[in-house]
């Protein structure tokens, strides 16, 4: 992805400070309280056995372990090592689990697992997530990448129930409801606006904004995300900023190398299937 040479050098950079930050997560004396504190949830959850949201959640990057007694541990992993590692107590209020951290947040990886985890079941699946997430879960699950198979995602997903089946929609929080779909939406593009050119990761980008065919009568919501079905060359991403009855207005990132969008353009909440 980094083609350029300052960004090879930016990648260089940033793997010394990473090698550093992890070695020095797991050379401090905190990580064997951290370490001791993990340990403590974890036989909680082997105690516990079936529980509606403790146990040990991954998303293949963050890995929790988190029980109504011991309280919480994460540990953030990457190439280098441990990255961030942090412990606590957790609660319950308001539906959402809030956490309390004993070591302060200094690295660069920041709050890495945020306070107010809501926990969402699906089937026989436990995933947490956060409320600004939430309609990103949403959009995943209309696109097709969840239920996932494995711990690999973007969503904290108990690691026990990875391969469990994910029946009907998942229970999210009634405001959240009207974004998980039934049946996938199609839009046509019928304008298209002026486009901004951006990098983003050393790659060159686009951004363009469009007002397609369809909109709250069909169902389309603000902050929904749809991707090119026509033409087949077509690539990126479709999100919603506002609505009306019959049209809405959105904004669509492309890449440099792909074609830039026209009226005709046809877009879809679920692109393809995923078997």
């Amino acid at each position: 992805m980094k083609r350029l040479s300052w960004a090879g050098v930016l990648s260089f950079v940033l793997i010394g400070v990473c090698a550093n930050a992890a070695q020095h997560v797991a050379d401090s004396e905190e990580a064997v309280r951290a370490d001791a504190a993990r340990a403590m949830v974890e036989q909680e959850i082997k105690k516990l056995g079936a529980h509606p949201w403790a146990g040990y959640y991954t998303d293949s990057v963050v890995n929790l372990w988190i029980a109504p007694g011991a309280g919480f541990a994460y540990e953030v992993h990457g190439c280098m090592g441990i990255y961030d590692r942090n412990y606590g107590k957790v609660s319950v209020s308001g539906g959402k689990l809030q956490f309390q951290s004993v070591l302060p947040i200094e690295n660069m990886f920041g709050a890495t697992v945020a306070p107010g985890l809501i926990p969402v079941v699906w089937g026989s699946r436990a995933y947490l997530i956060t409320s600004d997430d939430m309609i990103d879960f949403c959009n995943s699950v209309n696109r097709g990448f969840e239920p996932r198979e494995g711990s690999c995602g973007c969503y904290l997903l108990r690691h026990a129930d990875a391969n469990l089946p994910a029946n009907e929609m998942p229970a999210v929080p009634d405001e959240y409801k009207r974004y998980l779909l039934k049946t996938p939406i199609q839009a046509k593009v019928i304008s298209v606006g002026e486009t901004e050119p951006f990098r983003e990761y050393g790659m060159r980008n686009y951004r363009t904004r469009l007002v397609v065919d369809v909109g709250s009568k069909q169902g389309l919501l603000a902050g929904m995300e749809l991707a090119p079905i026509q033409p087949d060359n077509a690539y990126g991403d479709l999100t919603v900023l506002s609505v009306k009855d019959g049209q809405a207005e959105a904004e669509f990132v492309g890449y440099s190398r792909r074609p830039k969008p026209s009226a005709g353009w046809v877009f879809s909440t679920r692109p393809y299937s995923i078997e």
